[in-house]
């Protein structure tokens, strides 16, 4: 596996986790929202936010070796 490909690897799994990250608190902002948790659904969506926002990493373009 050249460098390249190991640097496309890991930034796969950092997007990767990423979504699962915004999918698990947009999950947990809903199931709180049903319950009426206001408070909880406002951390969680703001947790939501917070990703969305956050310098991705993934996006940059590939480093020439």
């Amino acid at each position: 596996m050249t460098a390249e490909e190991h640097i496309q690897a890991l930034r796969d799994l950092m997007r990767i986790s990423w979504e699962d990250d915004v999918a698990e608190a947009t999950r947990l902002a809903e199931r709180a929202e049903a319950q009426g948790a206001t408070w909880r659904a406002k951390f969680h969506r703001d947790s939501v936010k917070r990703l969305e926002a956050m310098d991705k990493p993934w996006e940059k373009p590939m480093p020439v070796f």
